[in-house]
């Protein structure tokens, strides 16, 4: 079967792989397959300038087949989630593209209980969607209804609140990537001092644009420029973090982990003494946890797979390196804003600590999407890079296509730093000659 869904959700290029169309099949899709049309569904978007048109395209799909929606303005992914979970929502639909560039855009979509969809669930979804010339528009009398309620946000701006320390005495800028955030940390910094807030446009053209998570440079600069503690930045939809000290020194998730994971072990909060991580979490992070006695279960790239395995296992903590980080006794999605709150006290408490990381480097592979599902189905290049990595078994070796973009992504980590470039280089070659 066709796959819809990437490593989070439905994204690509607006007006190639997502279109009005394919927005409004997915909204009609979800309302029949939640059946209840006694729940609305929750949606919000992000600053792109392409998403009212899927806005509107959702809409319509969704109360096209009987189902209500309540939507909540531009604010964060974990906003969206939050509300979805606790204020009995049917499920919750963002419309983003996360932490790509403007051309892109996409739909997550979030269980009643503020999670993501499983693969289980996808497939499910995927074969109404298939199958959607089989189901009739619904008569005219049982159409959803669409209800606007800007105010919701305040709910969720009312948690982050609890958790925000009663003084903060440094001086702080906050990236906002001209994406969501700013909806939030404008309010939730209302009243407070030396707080900054940067990259706040939102005319929809300039989201992640050489600024925030995916790109750190112009929160360094501001940051030692205005003699700063500390700077973090966020992604287009909030969901992302990643941190600064006063020299401009990038944290990224990795580090990030491993301070929250300290300061949980410290209060004996870290259930099992074990984290989450994912197959790219470097290997240096790992090795330092372990000096703390701390263990790390690696899964795959993605948050939600993060989240299952926090459920299943009962622990504490989870996140990656591209700073999804995933508190799990506070909220069951990647919060970049809530993060930023947290590790403010573990600062506080413990200071800031940076690990030493083994040598990595990660490459990203431009190609067709024909070509990236090709390389993965072609056999002899998956026999190629099992003895790759059967001939270097103290090195991690990643190859994966993007589940986000039209791209293959590659990741070696280990000790030695000649290796890892030798080992990129022979790989990237190998790819090159095939797509």
């Amino acid at each position: 079967m066709q796959k819809i869904f990437g490593t989070d959700g439905v994204r690509g290029v607006f007006g190639e792989e997502i279109t009005p169309k394919l927005a409004f099949d997915i909204g009609r899709a979800l309302a029949l397959y939640i059946k209840d049309e006694d729940k609305n569904i929750l949606i919000a978007k992000d600053t792109r300038i392409s998403g009212d048109i899927l806005l509107t395209a959702v809409i319509s799909g969704i109360t096209s087949a009987g189902v209500g929606v309540v939507y909540m303005g531009i604010t964060t992914t974990p906003a969206l989630a939050f509300l979805t979970k606790n204020f009995g929502y049917g499920c919750g639909i963002m419309i983003t593209a996360s932490h790509n560039s403007y051309e892109y855009n996409g739909i997550k979509i979030f269980k009643s209980n503020g999670e993501k969809l499983g693969p289980k669930e996808e497939i499910s979804l995927t074969k109404i969607y298939k199958a959607l010339n089989c189901f009739d528009i619904t008569q005219k009398s049982k159409c959803g209804s669409l209800k606007v309620n800007y105010g919701i946000n305040n709910k969720y701006i009312n948690f982050l609140k609890s958790i925000l320390p009663s003084d903060i005495d440094k001086k702080i800028a906050f990236d906002c990537a001209n994406g969501t955030t700013y909806n939030i940390l404008s309010k939730l910094f209302k009243d407070s001092k030396n707080i900054y807030l940067i990259n706040t446009l939102q005319n929809g053209k300039k989201v992640n644009e050489n600024c925030g998570a995916t790109d750190t440079r112009s929160l360094a600069k501001f940051v030692v420029e205005n003699d700063c503690d500390y700077g973090f930045a966020f992604d287009g939809d909030g969901d992302r973090v990643v941190m600064v000290d006063s020299l401009g020194i990038l944290y990224d998730g990795d580090d990030i982990l491993y301070n929250l994971a300290l300061n949980l072990k410290k209060n004996n909060k870290l259930k099992k003494s074990t984290i989450v991580g994912t197959i790219m979490t470097n290997k240096g992070i790992e090795n330092a946890l372990n000096k703390e006695g701390i263990n790390l279960i690696r899964v795959d790239v993605g948050d939600k797979y993060i989240v299952d395995k926090l459920s299943c296992d009962n622990l504490s903590l989870g996140g990656e390196s591209a700073g999804h980080i995933i508190a799990y006794d506070y909220t069951n999605t990647g919060d970049g804003v809530l993060t930023s709150l947290i590790m403010l006290e573990v600062i506080n408490a413990l200071g800031l600590k940076k690990v030493k990381a083994t040598p990595q480097k990660i490459v990203n592979i431009a190609c067709s999407k024909v070509a990236k599902i090709g390389l993965f189905k072609n056999k002899n290049f998956a026999e190629y890079i099992e003895r790759i990595k059967s001939e270097n078994p103290d090195f991690y070796i990643v190859v994966r296509p993007s589940g986000t973009e039209n791209k293959i992504r590659i990741m070696v980590d280990g000790e030695s730093e000649e290796v890892v470039e030798k080992l990129i280089d022979d790989i990237t070659s190998k790819i090159k000659q095939l797509v």
